[in-house]
């Protein structure tokens, strides 16, 4: 069950950075930056992901645009980060409950 859950939530978290990096692929198409929609999304992926390979780049004044995606998919990164840590560190604390020994209800005396 524990691992069940961490990849249900890498997965979701994963989704989540694919809607991101489309997301900016689609702001790159409506700018026009982009001859078509792979390469847009491939620059947004590299981008996003801080890779930046160089291959593909913006033009001025629309350059702006990549740091900024850079800098939104480090801070997106590091909150993904986080809820993995806090999935885990839930499931944890699940199994700690689960572990510990009930109390036992104290036995009353035979009635007479």
């Amino acid at each position: 069950a524990g691992f069940t859950r961490i990849a249900s939530v890498m997965v979701l978290l994963m989704a989540g950075v694919i809607v991101q990096i489309a997301i900016w692929a689609g702001l790159y198409g409506l700018l026009d930056l982009f001859d078509d929609a792979e390469a847009a999304l491939y620059f947004s992926g590299v981008t996003f992901t801080s890779l930046g390979y160089g291959d593909l780049v913006l033009k001025p004044p629309t350059r702006l645009l990549a740091p900024l995606e850079a800098a939104t998919g480090l801070l997106m990164f590091g909150i993904t980060t986080a809820v993995l840590i806090g999935a885990i560190q839930f499931g944890e604390g699940r199994l700690k409950d689960v572990a510990k020994p009930k109390p036992r209800a104290p036995k009353s005396a035979p009635k007479e």
